[in-house]
């Protein structure tokens, strides 16, 4: 399924979409690349410090799976996992709460 639900919402909108919108609000220093490719979008962490800023880390599932819900974030690094409103509180250092209203409110 290529959607997120949070509370009674369903978030279809492109990552591409979504992680542009979320610029303006992210930690400066955080997200300095990201990666398409295939099923998952490859991002520079934003829980640890990658070594090379060109070599993301950590992985967001964008596919059409029934094993994997889109929007899982995982970094291979350090072992950050969660989903895309995770990542999202975690790029603009706020609560998971915020990440969640915060897609909520651009769908």
């Amino acid at each position: 399924m290529n959607q997120l639900i949070i509370d009674n919402h369903v978030i279809k909108k492109d990552i591409k979409s979504i992680l542009y919108e979320l610029r303006p609000y992210i930690t400066p220093g955080k997200l300095k690349s990201i990666t398409y490719k295939a099923d998952d979008v490859h991002v520079t962490c934003p829980v640890h410090k990658d070594g090379l800023e060109n070599k993301p880390s950590c992985g967001i599932y964008v596919g059409d799976s029934d094993d994997i819900t889109w929007g899982t974030v995982h970094c291979f690094a350090c072992g950050f996992k969660g989903q895309l409103y995770d990542f999202i509180a975690e790029c603009c250092d706020q609560s998971q709460w915020w990440g969640k209203e915060w897609l909520k409110e651009h769908l």
